[in-house]
This record gives C-alpha cells, structure tokens and sequence, in this order.
C-alpha cells in the first residue's frame, strides 16, 4: 500500500508512530525494542477501524527511521 492510499486518520497516526520510533531510537533503544511497542499501539488504534495491519505499515516506520529527521 502506498503512503498516499492511506485514510488520512491512518496517514496521522503512522507519523506519529514514527515520530515516537525516533525519539525512542534517540534514546539508544534498538528497533526490535521499539518495534513491538508500535505494533501494539497501531493494533489498539485500529480496534474494528482500518483494514490496514502492523506488517503493510511497518516499512514506512523503518525507513523513516533510518533517515535523517
């Protein structure tokens, strides 16, 4: 899925996932830390909403994430 298929709802709260991933990364904790963390927070805000799951968003968490901010 591309970013700009994504419900503007989903859009939101994928950036704020990936802003949280970057501090929490800036804080010298690893990706397989962080990761279930945000997995967790994407499933619980998508309780009966978005078809969307962790594994079609998480590449975009990642990449961002390995990119200067």
């Amino acid at each position: 899925m591309r970013l700009v298929d994504m419900s503007v709802e989903d859009q939101e709260l994928l950036l704020a996932l990936i802003e949280i991933a970057r501090e929490e990364g800036n804080a010298d904790r690893d990706w397989d830390e962080i990761e279930p963390i945000l997995a967790s927070c994407w499933k619980e805000a998508h309780l009966g909403g978005s078809e969307l799951k962790w594994d079609e968003v998480v590449r975009y968490v990642r990449m961002a994430c390995t990119r200067p901010a």
